[in-house]
């Protein structure tokens, strides 16, 4: 059994990972790829949140991992069991309509799988790429507010 939790663990932890890079592509489509890009330190500051640019009319911002990016609740919950279905009625529940942080998703999920509401192998990050992608890009149930400055 602790085989199978291991190996579930690491499926989440490629599974977020994945989802990260395919944001950062679709965040820089006209960027050339670069020859032999540095390595990345450890730990990097989050970058100074400012408000997005007003999408033109009939156009969606696009959704961002970022760290530093706010979003809001902006339809029904798109889950039907669950871990994301308690999380999503979670934040609902605290947030309503207002703006809320990456951070906060975080520590939302801290207070829900302490309380025992969310019962996951999954790490925080890995928990809430995965909730963000599914209930944002894909469901369209949550959108971001602002994003970082770049």
């Amino acid at each position: 059994m602790d085989r199978r939790h291991e190996i579930a663990r690491r499926f989440a932890f490629l599974q977020a990972e994945l989802s990260a890079l395919a944001a950062l592509i679709d965040l820089e489509p006209d960027a050339a790829p670069a020859e032999a890009a540095p390595a990345a330190p450890a730990v990097v500051a989050p970058a100074p949140v400012a408000a997005a640019p007003a999408a033109p009319e009939g156009k969606k911002p696009r959704f961002s991992y970022l760290p530093g990016t706010t979003y809001r609740i902006s339809g029904l919950n798109p889950f039907r069991s669950g871990n994301n279905l308690a999380f999503f009625d979670f934040l609902r529940e605290v947030y309503g309509d207002a703006p809320f942080s990456r951070e906060q998703l975080e520590d939302a999920f801290a207070v829900m799988t302490g309380d025992g509401r969310i019962d996951t192998v999954q790490t925080a990050e890995s928990f809430i790429q995965v909730f963000l992608s599914t209930a944002g890009a894909k469901r369209e149930a949550i959108e971001v507010v602002d994003k970082p400055a770049r």
